[in-house]
């Protein structure tokens, strides 16, 4: 019973030290910024980072920037929330706010993939919310976003979040796959010293 209260005690401190990360902004002509957990915008396990602008202005859209990332990480999850910022009541989420919005990441000078998340009529087509791609180091990561915002009829103005996971290489992967190719050679070996 002693071991639970002290459990308890040191998950509330744990709990009040937590601080919402600061927004880090972006290079861009609107508001983008990018946020992380306790102040940190390195991408990592445990720790997602969230791209988002809110209130964006009618018109041509442009906003880049760049976060960290832990190392060890080879593949990154992301998924796309796109919207209004205040429906009035009544009114459709349909279509999301902008068109064309597209999001391109780098690393190295390389692109990493484009995921274009909604269409020319402002609508999120099937799946186009969620994306995946595969780091090639552990440099930053650069984001390019570009569309067009409108508003809707109740006035209100766009929103987006794109929201990114880091998913971590195993340690034992690439040992595993050693062992793999080491099995398949002995195994080739083995075939020619049968047949010849």
């Amino acid at each position: 019973m002693k071991s639970l209260a002290v459990a308890s005690i040191a998950l509330v401190a744990a709990l009040a030290g937590y601080q919402p990360a600061a927004a880090a902004p972006c290079t861009t002509v609107d508001t983008c910024t990018i946020t992380g957990l306790n102040g940190s915008t390195t991408l990592g396990v445990g720790n997602p980072v969230a791209i988002e602008d809110e209130n964006v202005t009618p018109g041509s859209y442009f906003a880049e920037g760049v976060f960290s990332v832990a190392a060890g990480l080879t593949v990154v999850t992301g998924n796309a929330d796109v919207a209004f910022d205040a429906v009035p009541p009544g009114e459709s989420q349909v279509p999301a706010g902008f068109s064309n919005l597209v999001i391109e990441f780098f690393q190295d000078a390389t692109s990493l993939g484009s995921f274009q998340i909604t269409d020319a009529q402002g609508l999120i087509p099937l799946g186009a919310d969620s994306f995946m791609f595969t780091l090639i180091s552990a440099s930053d990561v650069m984001f390019r976003l570009t569309g067009l915002s409108f508003r809707n009829t109740g006035a209100a103005l766009a929103d987006y979040d794109v929201n990114l996971s880091a998913i971590p290489l195993p340690g034992a992967l690439p040992l595993l796959f050693s062992g793999l190719a080491g099995l398949t050679f002995a195994a080739r070996s083995r075939k020619r010293r049968v047949t010849a």
